[in-house]
């Protein structure tokens, strides 16, 4: 199972509803006023939603939006570093 699904699945389901919202929306708006770049990881973003974070990538050629990990803020910090490398090889186009 992808890192996104087994981090979304163990959120409570009032709170995966607000994050399937707003994980939705970036299809119409991949870079919301509510999420930032990550240093050192060309072209992923932060969404911050409630509690939660969703890491996702933008490929712009492909016109996607690929969710690497969601978790709680208070973990994400330390996964963001482990997460820079595990994609490094993946390419998203600026």
């Amino acid at each position: 199972m992808p890192e996104a699904q087994r981090g979304f699945s163990a959120i409570a389901r009032p709170n995966q509803r607000v994050i399937s919202y707003a994980i939705d929306e970036l299809a119409s708006d991949p870079r919301p006023a509510n999420s930032e770049p990550l240093p050192n990881a060309e072209n992923l973003r932060r969404l911050a939603v409630g509690d939660y974070r969703v890491i996702y990538g933008i490929t712009e050629s492909k016109k996607t939006v690929v969710v690497e990990l969601i978790r709680h803020k208070s973990i994400v910090f330390t996964a963001i570093a482990a997460l820079a490398l595990a994609v490094r090889d993946k390419h998203f186009s600026p």
